[in-house]
Order: structure tokens, then C-alpha cells, then sequence
């Protein structure tokens, strides 16, 4: 698995560091600081894979001895606090055979630094030997340089200003140029509690106003931006670039990223840098626990909490890996079923399409049976559709016309004749005026006979009426012949 790492840091003399130690560690070598007369030597140091200096083009040739290019920089800076140099610290991946190696450090010293005109001095380590820890440091001056040497950090700038208040900055030596113009420098004067920057021939317009120090006004103009505090995340990035290239031209698959996790969205937990004095002991109690046959446990509390970390990052790997295993088969699955349903949809396509060639070939059959019939067949049929019709219309007017075929049995009449009696208007429509005659004496006769049927009926009524109340008025015959029997006795 592909590590990251990039780390940035400024060596400073008043951390008590010196350049030259510092030189003399990375590269393994012996050197003497003519500052102090200190010599550092470090040639039993093991784990230096190689070492060399990178000069920019304007770098004068000496500084590839490295004794001679940090005691430079040591006589260059004379402050009891200065800072020295700058180091970097990345990993190399550990996937790149040995001259891979060598060769993407070279990549990467001279596109970070060397092309923006820092002095690179780098060395390639293998702390543990195995391969697994394998980096690079570089450092890098300060100073920006030509070909005598180094040249100033920063240089002062000043504020001029000219009779029509247009304001500017300028070096010492632009300023001489200026100064024949008409530009005067800006210095503050005091009246009071009041300050302000003018120029000399402005304060002159402000009574009573003193210089309120004698030096004008100016600020440090930095000949390069190497301290720029954006710097390090663009290197990061950069590096983080060249490192995956570098794997890819390799064949490997891993890839790495400089941002956090937490940048990254990634549910991981960082773990703590170690350092050189924490992997030292860890070394030996690996070597320990391996002689005496014992399994490895970590002896110091940062390594300790880095392998809670790892087993806990682990959980955390294999559960996404379920996730993700688990989203690739609902995916599938989902792929299937938009697979299943596009071939029922053209299943049912290719049969709905089936059954409309079957209903328009009934259609077709159809057609050919329901033709329309020629004009003159037409005039035919029309004419004989119009006798049937006459004929019909005839013999209904003869039924209702004919009292014997009109008028229904007694009983029948009695039920629904009585209810509908005369005929119709439209009934009476159909019939012709003599036909029309005829059935309106027909119906006065009826009318007539049922009218007498009615009275004699009243009548018949009537006389059963007047027979029922005189027979009870009459004495029963068997009383009267009871009481004449008695009377004779």
C-alpha cells in the first residue's frame, strides 16, 4: 500500500541547530563548521542510499562541495536567531525498484525548488533497512543567489511622492532616479495628538508640525516568495501528482492523496508521526521479542495508539468493503431488472404489434363482403324496401280500421282496452278518410253499446237492492206457522 508524506520544517539557529550538522547527517559525512569549530561527524551513520546538491543555473560552481556551500550560509546569516534553511521530508514510494527512486527524488527537487532558484542539497535514506521506509530530505537556502553568491533576503523600499500627490515605492537606487523628477520620500510628522505622512515640501504648509522620527517611511520588499505560507499546500499537491505518476509509470495501481481525511470525506482516523526516536525503540523490541520467540507488542504509547488505529481503521475498511460489494450487487441487480423489463416491453411490443396485423387483416376480409352495392343494384333494393314497406303500412291500417281484428276478447278488453279506448292522433294518422269514417262510427256504436250496458247493469243493481230489503222486512214463515199450531191447542 502507497504511503504520503510531505512535511516542511525551517531550521533555525535559535533552536540551537546548525546547517552544517544538518548537512553532515543527511549525507553521512564529516564536516566542520568554521562558525564554531565544531566538526560533525557522521560517516558511521547507516541507511544513506545516495546523496548529491542541485544548482540552479545562475549558482556558482564551488557550492557542489558541500562543506563550502553551508559554511557560506552560516557566515551569510549573522543573526544569534537566524534562519538557515529550509528542510522537506517526503516519502519515496517503496514500489519503484532503486534507480526509480533516485531518480523521481531528482524530478521532484529539481520542479519544487530547483526550477524557482533554490540551491537544493538532497539525500535519499533507508532508516530500517527493509525497504519499507524509504525517504527523502532536502535543504534548501534561504537566499536567493547569483553568480558571486548569496544575495540579501529582503531589500527596504520607500514611499515617495511627487508635486501632484501621485504615490509610489522605491528602492535606494530607483529613488535616485526619482529624486531628479520631483519625488520627495514620505516621513511622518507630529503636531499634537495628530500624525501624518507628508513629504517636506507638504509640511511646510502645516504650521507648527515636527518630524516624528528621522527615518522615512518604508517596509522590507522579500526578493523571492519562498516564505509564502501557500507554499507548502501547492508543494503537497504537487508532489501528491508526481507520486501517482510515478506509480502508474511503475505498473502499480495505488494511488495517494494529500489531502486529510477528513478533507477527503473519508471515515478514517489519522495516525501520530512517530519519529526517529519512537521507531528506534520499537526496532528493538522487535528484535527483542523475535529472539526470545514472543509475539511483538508495541513498547511505547505512540506506537501503542497507532495500532489501536490501524485495527481500528481496518473495521472500518472491511464494513465499506461490504458496503461497497453490497452496492455493486444491488446495482447489478437493478441493471438485470431494467434488462428484464426492456425485454418484456419488447415482447409486448412484438405482440400487440401481432395483433394489430390480425384485426387489420380481418378488416381487409371484411371489406371485401361489405362492399357497397353498384347504383343500380342500389335503386333495386330501394324501390322494393319501399313496397314492403307500403304493404305493411296497409295491412295495419286495415287492422285497425277492422273493428274485428281491432277490438280484443271481452275479458282482455275489460283490462287494458278500457284504459286505452280511443286511438291515438299518430294511429289515426296511418289511416285514409274512409277508413278514418268508418272506425269513428264503429266507435260511436261502441260507445253507445256500452253505454247501455252500463245502465242496464245500474238498473239490474238496483232491483237486487230493492229485493233484499223487502225480504227482510217479511216475518219468517216457520214462526208464524209455530204460533197459529200454539193457538189452536
Amino acid at each position: 500500500m502507497a504511503s504520503y508524506h510531505f512535511s516542511v520544517q525551517v531550521v533555525s539557529r535559535g533552536g540551537g541547530r546548525s546547517s552544517v550538522a544538518c548537512a553532515a547527517y543527511r549525507a553521512a559525512e564529516k564536516l566542520t563548521c568554521e562558525r564554531d569549530g565544531l566538526v560533525h561527524d557522521y560517516t558511521r551513520k547507516q541507511g544513506v542510499l545516495h546523496s548529491e546538491i542541485a544548482l540552479p543555473e545562475h549558482a556558482p560552481e564551488r557550492w557542489l562541495d558541500r562543506s563550502t556551500l553551508w559554511n557560506e550560509v552560516e557566515a551569510t546569516e549573522r543573526r544569534a536567531d537566524a534562519q538557515l534553511c529550509r528542510e522537506t521530508v517526503f516519502a519515496v514510494p517503496h514500489e519503484l525498484a532503486r534507480e526509480q527512486q533516485i531518480e523521481f527524488c531528482r524530478e521532484v527537487v529539481h520542479q519544487l525548488y530547483v526550477s524557482r532558484g533554490m540551491v537544493a542539497d538532497w539525500a535519499l535514506h533507508d532508516a530500517d533497512g527493509d525497504g519499507h521506509n524509504v525517504h527523502c530530505h532536502v535543504l534548501c537556502p534561504l537566499r536567493s543567489c547569483d553568480e558571486s553568491g548569496f544575495l540579501a533576503k529582503s531589500v527596504n523600499v520607500y514611499t515617495v511622492r511627487n508635486a501632484d500627490g501621485d504615490e509610489r515605492q522605491a528602492t535606494t537606487a530607483e529613488y535616485r532616479e526619482l529624486k531628479e523628477l520631483g519625488w520627495e520620500k514620505v516621513y511622518k510628522y507630529r503636531l499634537g495628538n495628530e500624525y501624518r505622512e507628508l513629504t517636506a515640501s507638504q509640511a511646510e504648509e502645516w504650521d507648527g508640525c515636527k518630524r516624528a522620527s528621522k527615518n522615512a517611511v518604508q517596509e522590507a520588499r522579500y526578493l523571492n516568495d519562498w516564505n509564502d505560507p501557500g507554499n507548502v499546500e501547492r508543494w503537497r499537491a504537487a508532489f501528491c501528482d508526481m507520486q501517482n505518476a510515478a506509480l502508474e509509470r511503475a505498473g502499480s495501481e495505488a494511488r495517494v492523496d494529500h489531502r486529510s481525511y477528513e478533507r477527503q470525506g473519508v471515515e478514517r482516523i489519522a495516525q501520530r508521526h512517530e519519529g526517529p526516536q519512537v521507531r528506534a525503540i520499537e526496532r528493538k523490541a522487535e528484535r527483542e521479542a523475535a529472539a526470545r520467540g514472543v509475539e511483538y507488542a508495541p513498547v511505547t504509547d505512540r506506537a501503542a495508539e497507532n495500532a489501536a488505529v490501524r485495527e481500528h481503521n481496518a473495521i472500518l475498511a472491511r464494513v465499506e468493503a461490504t458496503i461497497d460489494a453490497m452496492r455493486r450487487q444491488v446495482e447489478a441487480l437493478r441493471v438485470r431488472g431494467h434488462e428484464v423489463m426492456d425485454d418484456l416491453g419488447r415482447q409486448l411490443a412484438q405482440e400487440q404489434q401481432a395483433w394489430r396485423d390480425r384485426v387489420d387483416a380481418a378488416r381487409q376480409r371484411m371489406s371485401a363482403f361489405l362492399k357497397p352495392p353498384a347504383p343500380e343494384r342500389q335503386h333495386d333494393v330501394s324501390r322494393l324496401m319501399a313496397e314492403q314497406g307500403e304493404r305493411r303500412l296497409e295491412a295495419y291500417r286495415q287492422r285497425l280500421a277492422d273493428p274485428e281484428t281491432r277490438l280484443k276478447p271481452t275479458a282482455e278488453r275489460s283490462r287494458s282496452f278500457d284504459r286505452h279506448r280511443d286511438l291515438s292522433q299518430r294511429e289515426k294518422s296511418f289511416m285514409r278518410p274512409e277508413q278514418l269514417a268508418r272506425y269513428e262510427r264503429t266507435r260511436a256504436a261502441e260507445v253507445e253499446k256500452a253505454e247501455r250496458e252500463r245502465v242496464a247493469a245500474q238498473a239490474r243493481a238496483r232491483s237486487q237492492a230493492q229485493g233484499r230489503s223487502q225480504s227482510a222486512s217479511r216475518p219468517s214463515p216457520s214462526h208464524e206457522s209455530t204460533q197459529s199450531r200454539g193457538i189452536g191447542r
